[in-house]
């Protein structure tokens, strides 16, 4: 073999070592780059309005309490059981609340007898009038005594005070219990409260009387109860005029629809989105983490096209609001911008969305 044949061999080798060396960092450079990603047509979380933590509290909450003391003899319902209002919920011995009453009873007759007695006595003059007030003072104290007792007796019975759910039963079957002594709880779930606390400054912010009317004029409320990605329309109830000692923020409760496809409970963390009602269409506010600058100072955003690949989109920026960013105009066609990694894209990266493994 001659020279001129071992070199020839020799460039063919180097030349697809070089080929196979480019493909390989073309296949690299062609993979999906892993990053987060916010949408903008599905999310209001970033819109111009403030978020608060709260929790989720029954319409109604009673615990009842039997009025008098004694032996329990009957629960008519069970813990999740649902109560009408007007209805037993458990029971007491009666026997001597129903004996007092009874005697009570024939006491009261007897003097409403010697009264019209000693009435007819009086108007005939057979009587002095001091000794017809004294049986008239005792028709009114045996009146009073009556009205005890019938009360007492009627206590022995544990009425519902409205329509709800036995969320919780306080005390055994037949236990011996205590005046007030707390028995159940009864929730109302036909709706719920949704509570949280507002800082003093975000209350001074608001130029008129914050009311249900004002309210439901300024702002609308939206609240997304635990890792749910609903966010359910809330109304506005009152405002706490008193700050709380430590946080000096101020309690505002709103009111939400209970839905049956939903495992909402009272007791669950939410959040509340407040958005202003003039601004949440005119202004949109993004991530502010999405946001990169060239050298001439101006801003962009990567955006997303329908083959998950991104392009450089040049945005105009406003008001900073804590992690987020008003975009004034750029991103009236776009559905999607990438808010993590944005340093390390080029032009045309096709791109994969993050999901967070486990919890």
């Amino acid at each position: 073999m001659n020279l001129r044949v071992i070199l020839s061999l020799t460039l063919v080798f180097l030349f697809s070592g070089c080929v196979n060396e480019d493909n390989k960092q073309e296949i690299i450079e062609k993979k999906p780059k892993v990053v987060k990603v916010f949408d903008l047509k599905k999310s209001t979380s970033y819109k111009n309005n403030a978020r608060y933590p709260a929790l989720v509290y029954s319409l109604q909450d009673s615990t009842m309490a039997f009025e008098v003391s004694g032996k329990i003899t009957k629960f008519y319902y069970n813990e999740g059981d649902f109560i009408k209002k007007g209805s037993v919920v458990a029971k007491l011995d009666d026997t001597i609340y129903r004996a007092s009453y009874n005697s009570a009873l024939a006491t009261y007759k007897q003097s409403n007898l010697d009264y019209k007695r000693y009435k007819k006595l009086y108007q005939s003059r057979t009587i002095a009038k001091r000794d017809y007030e004294k049986v008239r003072q005792s028709l009114d104290v045996n009146r009073a005594n009556l009205r005890i007792a019938k009360k007492n007796l009627d206590e022995t019975k544990l009425i519902a005070e409205f329509d709800g759910v036995m969320a919780k039963k306080l005390v055994k079957d037949y236990a011996r219990i205590t005046a007030k002594q707390a028995i159940i709880r009864l929730q109302d779930n036909s709706a719920y409260k949704v509570k949280f606390f507002a800082p003093e400054s975000d209350i001074l912010a608001v130029k008129e009387k914050i009311t249900e009317e004002s309210a439901s004029k300024m702002v609308d409320f939206f609240v997304t109860v635990g890792k749910l990605e609903d966010k359910i329309p809330a109304k506005f109830i009152d405002l706490s005029t008193t700050a709380e000692e430590v946080s000096r923020t101020f309690e505002v409760t709103l009111k939400i629809n209970s839905f049956k496809d939903k495992n909402i409970f009272p007791g669950m963390t939410a959040h509340v989105d407040v958005i202003e009602k003039q601004k949440r269409e005119k202004r949109v506010f993004i991530p502010a983490k999405a946001i990169f600058n060239n050298s001439g100072n101006e801003s962009f955003v990567w955006v997303i096209n329908n083959q998950n690949k991104v392009s450089k989109q040049k945005v105009e920026i406003g008001k900073l609001t804590n992690d987020s960013i008003e975009i004034k105009s750029g991103l009236e066609s776009f559905s999607k911008i990438v808010t993590s990694g944005i340093r390390f894209l080029s032009e045309n990266d096709e791109i994969k969305v993050y999901k967070k493994l486990g919890n």
